[in-house]
């Protein structure tokens, strides 16, 4: 699926910061975060931190009746989550020892285009259903150069194979989709397959 090594991961003395985006609002940016965290620490066992950065505070809904505080967040599942957080928070992250921060930009690549280019390792994620392909269409083409899509992985959650090959001919970036998963927070194991590939790109540090 992805032409990406499989080298075995190795601890680093720095974390490895993840940052999703999305092509506009409700594109599946959180929902992606949450699954690709869960699959980093309960099945690849790494320490992993989500950091709220979206315009939009989506993490409101989790149930924290289940969850713990763990020094500034909470945690569900063995993920720490950083709600409204900030580039400064992102910063403090850092020193706390994380395998991997994931950071959820949701539609604010704007205001963080800086921190996205700087991250170890980026996803845009797209909704390619009729009535938002044109939006993602525009992203892809007028808000990010060659080079950021080159090094950037570029998922979709909404729309068919045969539309996503015609906006990857149109961008000249392969797309790939995202497994529905009806709780980000227990993977199906019909999805592994997925996240196990994604995995490459991320150990591919």
């Amino acid at each position: 699926m992805f032409s990406i090594s499989s080298k075995n991961h190795k601890n680093s003395p720095s974390a490895c910061v993840i940052s999703v985006t999305g092509t506009h609002e409700c594109c599946g940016v959180t929902h992606f975060c949450m699954a690709l965290a869960n699959y980093l620490c309960n099945v690849c066992k790494k320490s992993v931190a989500i950091a709220e950065l979206g315009r939009h505070s989506s993490l409101g809904f989790l149930d924290y009746n289940t969850s713990r505080r763990h020094k500034d967040g909470f945690c569900i599942k063995g993920i720490v989550f950083y709600q409204k957080a900030s580039i400064s928070t992102v910063a403090l992250l850092k020193a706390y020892g994380y395998d991997y921060i994931i950071l959820d930009m949701g539609d604010n690549f704007d205001t963080l285009k800086n921190e996205f280019i700087m991250s170890s390792k980026r996803f845009i994620v797209c909704n390619l259903c009729d009535w938002k392909r044109h939006t993602a269409y525009t992203f892809l083409q007028n808000k990010c150069d060659t080079s950021l899509l080159k090094d950037s992985t570029l998922l979709y959650t909404f729309g068919t194979v045969q539309t996503a090959k015609v906006v990857s001919k149109q961008t000249g970036f392969p797309l790939y989709h995202i497994p529905f998963e009806e709780n980000p927070l227990l993977i199906d194991s019909r999805n592994l397959v997925f996240y196990n590939n994604i995995s490459k790109f991320v150990f591919a540090r």
